[in-house]
């Protein structure tokens, strides 16, 4: 059966670690000199030769904290623990699209680029449960690298697992990129996609020009507020582009010859 991959943050959820555990973190123990200091050293290390590093958030706020010599701030997961989450973060399509492609006989994996030690205590907290956890700390590689997705075969012990694989996520620079790289089908989810742009069929909006002219200002959007993994950045193209999940799974509904 066919694999499909999911990125968290903005793609299932709306932000839950940011506008949780980092909201508490930055309100009670930071400040606006540390918050800053916090951006540029992800920013270095994920351009950097190690880049599964910019995600590995309590070494980050260690080594900043430790060099300006302020207290260290709380673990990651022990706020977590402590934090009330808001239901609300959510997005009320993922439950029922994951259901309808369960039903479908896709396989579900997570895709993301937080530590799978972080992003599964989401998990638990939303009821949602997949095969797989793709992501820095159980591949040791991050989006955009082709790396990431091809750990999937040994990860799900099953070998023709990059065999029709789409990859969903909110993220040109990340998940789309990452699925070009690795040569699979990658779907972005523009959950603020404009209703006039909604109103063109699913299967057009990828070359229609409309859309074209929308991936290359949120491609530079994205590079100016979350950094460039490498110098050699290129524009990402997906392969589907759609509102929201529920409306991926019509797409995927359609078979590929009718979509081409």
């Amino acid at each position: 059966m066919p694999w499909i991959s999911f990125d968290l943050d903005g793609t299932l959820l709306d932000s839950p670690m940011g506008k949780t555990v980092f909201k508490r973190l930055r309100q009670e123990f930071s400040s606006p000199q540390l918050s800053e200091a916090f951006r540029l050293e992800y920013r270095k290390r994920f351009a950097s030769s190690q880049p599964v590093t910019a995600f590995d958030w309590d070494d980050i706020h260690d080594q900043i904290c430790d060099s300006m010599s302020v207290p260290r701030l709380p673990r990651v997961l022990e706020v977590a623990a402590e934090a009330h989450w808001d239901e609300n973060l959510l997005y009320p399509d993922t439950q029922r699209a994951l259901e309808k492609l369960d039903a479908r006989g896709w396989l579900l994996a997570l895709g993301t680029n937080g530590f799978a030690k972080y992003q599964n205590f989401v998990l638990e907290q939303y009821g949602l449960v997949f095969g797989v956890a793709l992501a820095p700390d159980t591949t040791g590689f991050v989006k955009p690298q082709a790396e990431f997705l091809h750990a999937l075969p040994s990860l799900s012990e099953d070998e023709t697992a990059l065999e029709g694989l789409v990859h969903v996520g909110d993220l040109l620079t990340h998940d789309i990129a990452c699925a070009n790289n690795a040569k699979v089908r990658g779907a972005w989810v523009w959950r603020w996609m404009p209703p006039e742009l909604q109103a063109i069929p699913i299967f057009e909006r990828p070359d229609h020009p409309a859309f074209q002219a929308a991936i290359h200002r949120e491609w530079l959007a994205e590079l100016e507020q979350h950094g460039a993994f490498s110098k050699a950045e290129i524009q990402p193209q997906p392969d589907l582009i759609v509102a929201d999940l529920l409306e991926l799974v019509t797409a995927l509904e359609i078979p590929e010859s009718i979509q081409a």
